[in-house]
């Protein structure tokens, strides 16, 4: 078994909406995203890896996000070497409302109760509401 370098994370509220991303931070998945880099990246000096790992543990990265954040960087960089934000500034997000939301985008159309399910959010004792096939996508944990 895989020990995590942290504990599991449940999906984070941020000024984007509520991250899409719960699970664990592994060794493993440093080590292999690590050597993506450093083929992707080359000319990295060696200390940017201490840094960068040690970000990924303070903003509580998930194996899953740190794989999208690489692949996302790799894509995009469009610099010769990206710089350590470039990778933890990485995040998806789904938007999530609020019950006074939905009531006001009845004023433009009146079935929008049917494109939303309520979900809970980490941290707020009361549902929120996302579309749902966002719920769907990325398996949200719905209100109980």
């Amino acid at each position: 078994m895989i020990k995590p370098l942290i504990s599991s994370i449940t999906p984070a509220v941020t000024d984007k909406g509520l991250s899409v991303y719960a699970g664990q931070l592994t060794l493993r998945t440093v080590l292999e995203q690590n050597l993506e880099i450093a083929k992707a990246f080359p000319q990295l000096p060696e200390g940017f890896y201490e840094a960068l790992n040690r970000r990924l543990r303070e903003k509580k990265f998930t194996d899953i996000r740190l794989r999208d954040a690489v692949n996302h960087v790799i894509d995009t960089c469009r610099y010769p070497v990206p710089t350590v934000a470039d990778f933890i500034s990485y995040d998806s997000c789904v938007q999530i409302f609020t019950y006074s939301d939905l009531v006001k985008q009845l004023n433009d159309d009146k079935n929008a109760w049917d494109y939303y399910d309520q979900v809970k959010v980490p941290g707020i004792d009361k549902p929120g509401y996302a579309r749902k096939e966002d719920v769907i996508k990325f398996n949200l944990e719905k209100w109980q």
